[in-house]
This record gives C-alpha cells, sequence and structure tokens, in this order.
C-alpha cells in the first residue's frame, strides 16, 4: 500500500490526548485526561481520500491537507513556460488562477504540478471533484483550452477535466488504452462557481452499468458504458493551467480532492472536508478524583 508524501488521516483527523494540570479546590486534587480519537487512520487508502488540495496559498498548495503536497511547475518542457500563480476569493478561503504573464500564443502555461500521481491514482475506479469558476469560455489561440487538471497539452497523466473550446466541460479517461469522453456545456454557469466530478468504475458505478460519469453541481450530466481504457496511469498532471497567451485570469480553481472509490453523492459539497469519514467513536473523557492525601475514595 502506499504510503502518501504529505499528510495522512492521521494529520487531518487529528487525535489529541491531553493532560489537565491538577485543579486544587476544597481541599480535593482532581485529574482529568481528554483523549479526542477522532478517526485517527493511516494509508493512503483511509476512507477512499488520496488526495486533498485547498489551493488557496503558496503555503496550502505546497503542504496537502491530505496525501502528496503539490509543487509549482518549475520548467523541463521547451514548450511550457511557468505560470505566475495568483489566489482570488473562493468557494473556501481563496483560490488558485493564473496570474499576469508574459505568456504567447500556444505556450502551455503550467501552474501547479502533482508528482507520483501513479502512486496514488487507481485507473479501475476513482473520483476527481473540484470547485471551478470559469470567467470566460476558451477562445482558440487566446485562452484555450483551460486545463482544471491536466488534459490536452497536460503532462499526461492519463486523464483529463478541462474546458474546451466550442466542447465545454470534457471528462476524458484513456490511461493508455481507448478514451472515454464525456461533455457538458457550462458556458451558461460563466461568472459563478462550479462543483465538477468525473466519476468512474471498470466494474459499474455502484452496480449500475455506467462505467464513467459526469457530475455537475451534484447532478449527473453525462455517463457512459464503455470501460475500453487502459491500466497506465501518468507520473504527472499540472493543476489550474492552460495555453496561449492571454489565459491570465480566466479561471479559477478551489479544493481539489482525488478518491481511490466511485463517489456519487455530492449533497454535502458545500462543505469544505466533504467525503472524509465521519469521527469514530472513542474514550472522550476520563476523570479521576483523588482524597486530601491522594488516598481513599474521596467525598
Amino acid at each position: 500500500m502506499f504510503e502518501p508524501r504529505g499528510k495522512t488521516m492521521s494529520n487531518v483527523r487529528a487525535s489529541l490526548a491531553s493532560e489537565v494540570p491538577y485543579h486544587k479546590g476544597l481541599g480535593f486534587t482532581f485529574l482529568l485526561i481528554a483523549s479526542l480519537a477522532l478517526g485517527a487512520t493511516t494509508g493512503a487508502n483511509a476512507d477512499g481520500l488520496v488526495l486533498w488540495n485547498k489551493l488557496g496559498s503558496a503555503s496550502e498548495i505546497l503542504n496537502s491537507a491530505y496525501g502528496p503536497d503539490l509543487e509549482f511547475y518549475s520548467g523541463g518542457d521547451v514548450f511550457s513556460v511557468s505560470a505566475t500563480p495568483s489566489y482570488v476569493p473562493g468557494v473556501f478561503g481563496n483560490a488558485l488562477t493564473i496570474g499576469s504573464g508574459a505568456y504567447r500564443s500556444t505556450d502551455r502555461v503550467r501552474n501547479v504540478v502533482v508528482n507520483d500521481l501513479d502512486q496514488i491514482l487507481d485507473p479501475s475506479q476513482g473520483t476527481i471533484e473540484v470547485w471551478v469558476h470559469q470567467v470566460a469560455d476558451p477562445v482558440g489561440y487566446s485562452h484555450n483550452p483551460h486545463r482544471i487538471f491536466d488534459g490536452s497539452f497536460g503532462l499526461g497523466s492519463g486523464m483529463a477535466l478541462q474546458t474546451y473550446e466550442d466542447k465545454g466541460l470534457r471528462f476524458h479517461l484513456n490511461f493508455g488504452g481507448t478514451t472515454a469522453l464525456l461533455t457538458n456545456d457550462i458556458s451558461s454557469l460563466n461568472g459563478t462557481w462550479v462543483h465538477v466530478a468525473g466519476v468512474w468504475d471498470v466494474d459499474g458505478i455502484k452496480g449500475s452499468n455506467d462505467k464513467i460519469r459526469l457530475y455537475v453541481n451534484g447532478q449527473m450530466v453525462a455517463s457512459g458504458t464503455s470501460a475500453e481504457w487502459g491500466s497506465t496511469v501518468g507520473s504527472r498532471a499540472d493543476i489550474a493551467s492552460g495555453n496561449d497567451g492571454n489565459i491570465a485570469g480566466k479561471f479559477y480553481v478551489d479544493n481539489l480532492k482525488l478518491f481511490d472509490y466511485a463517489r456519487t453523492d455530492f449533497s454535502n459539497r458545500m462543505q469544505e472536508d466533504d467525503g472524509l469519514a465521519p469521527p469514530e467513536s472513542g474514550l472522550i473523557a476520563y476523570y479521576c478524583s483523588a482524597s486530601r492525601r491522594g488516598v481513599g475514595t474521596g467525598m
């Protein structure tokens, strides 16, 4: 089992064990020990969550809330340039966008990158979900595509969640096999925050014939029954990236999550930590009282 770099569930659902100093009153000594065991677990597959990054600042990007930390693109591709990261008000705190820069037509403007994606993403089943605010539809050779999570001219992850000129929102998987593609026109939602999710399961999503689905604001808007994509996940993906000289500020991205199972209920999407397992039961408090001299039965 892959142990993710960065934060594990034990960091997210922190266990708290504290010993409160002795309190003396009425001649008695009281000892309080409190332990909050809020679902502390370990391993990449805890609750199915494999990556959660809030994307609201440089610190949040470099320190994922759960799973591997992200990094800013630092070069290595002659066709690519590094974006200037910028932040705008998001659904939860701030969100990531591409700031102003000396970008040119056909430049591949890369913002944030996830590495070792093949170590956390399951090609047979999973979910990607994120909040997106699109300012304007993509325009060829001006700002196209808007790569929410990899995609056309991306880093070869084998999947894409993006908006593209004349094709709207696109979610596709290939992983080295035959591409499964779903689309939906979200132009009418430009200027608003939209929750989007791509879901897949080669054995059928929740027992259905659907192998791949696209959700917008919690509602399924497209589905497919073919699962001929492959099993080779690329090692990298770019996030909140795009192409061309006028890409700056054209879309924003907030609160990215990846899971290793097919989620279908997004009714709690307005909760920033939606998708984390509910707290496990556990000891929350222990009280011990002693007599004045530390012996006997107290009162």
